[in-house]
């Protein structure tokens, strides 16, 4: 069979793909760029996670959608001054339509900032596979 271990079945829609961060240090901003198979899932929205709103900090969200490329950008970055949140969490979600059927091909990579000094960010693996 084809199916992919950890792989994600999904039908129908629309589906939400949570996008995590583990092991973070003094975290303060992050941006996060999400690409998949634009012919089987189309970006809808994105919503914020709760991470670097820890201790009820005010973040800067930027999203982007780029529906015909299949390409998702976020940036979320705390005020300057603000200390980075350290830990594991949810950095936020993206709803997506499905639009045909096989593997979505997801991939994320993401960089990130902790007191102005670029980290390396660890973001789970993703696998979705449309049925």
């Amino acid at each position: 069979s084809s199916d992919l271990p950890g792989a994600m079945q999904v039908g129908g829609g629309p589906y939400t793909l949570p996008v995590q961060i583990a092991d973070a240090t003094q975290l303060g901003s992050i941006t996060l760029s999400i690409t998949y198979d634009p012919k089987v899932l189309k970006a809808a929205s994105v919503a914020e996670g709760a991470f670097l709103k820890n201790g009820n900090v005010p973040t800067v969200f930027t999203p982007k959608i780029d529906v015909a490329a299949g390409r998702v950008d976020i940036t979320i970055s705390r005020p300057a001054g603000a200390p980075g949140v350290s830990g594991s969490g949810l950095l936020g979600g993206v709803i997506f339509e499905t639009t045909g059927a096989g593997p979505a091909n997801i991939r994320v990579t993401a960089s990130g900032s902790a007191n102005s000094q670029a980290v390396a960010v660890q973001v789970a693996p993703i696998s979705v596979v449309v049925r």
